[in-house]
């Protein structure tokens, strides 16, 4: 289970304080990773976290290890910390996207690059775009998932992937374009 146990989680149950810091530190780091995939200011991620983690706590008892693992469950949790802590420093317009700017060179295939090409391009795109795709291919969430977590409807979702994938496609072009011309 992640590397945590069933004993473990029942022990947080039963309010165990012991058992809830090591549960803490078994998943921190995990989770860390997570926050910092969304919120990109070191601060805002801080914040997902800490109000995860109450959540966390005090909603452990709806945690069944037969449904998915603990590291996926607690992932949902913290991706909703993220969403309204972007959300509440006003950090993304659900409403809408940016344009996306055109370029006249060629698009390299999305599916060809590799994580750490998706990664290092992804910190380039606006938290709008990073949101969607941090979803879509990280977390592996389904559109409809997606909808629900943004508060919009599925077809809104799939516009955004749309054009994030374009912004994403284009920026990674446009740091080959960069890299050949040097």
């Amino acid at each position: 289970m992640d590397g945590i146990t069933n004993k473990l989680i029942e022990q947080c149950r039963q309010g165990n304080r012991a058992a809830q810091k090591q549960l803490y530190y078994l998943s921190k780091d995990k989770l860390k990773r997570v926050a910092l995939r969304y919120c990109k200011v070191v601060e805002d991620a801080q914040d997902a976290m800490q109000n995860a983690y109450v959540k966390i706590f005090k909603s452990i008892d709806y945690f069944d290890s037969n449904k998915g693992s603990f590291y996926t469950w607690s992932t949902k949790i913290l991706v909703n910390e993220c969403i309204m802590v972007l959300r509440k420093r006003k950090k993304m317009d659900l409403a809408g996207l940016d344009q996306v700017p055109e370029v006249g060179y060629e698009i390299k295939n999305l599916d060809a690059m590799t994580i750490q090409e998706i990664r290092k391009a992804m910190d380039h795109l606006n938290e709008d775009h990073r949101l969607v795709l941090n979803m879509l291919l990280f977390d592996e969430l389904t559109y409809k998932e997606m909808s629900k977590l943004l508060g919009i409807k599925e077809s809104s979702v799939r516009s955004k992937v749309t054009r994030a994938r374009m912004q994403l496609k284009k920026i990674w072009s446009h740091f080959n374009m960069i890299q050949y011309e040097h």
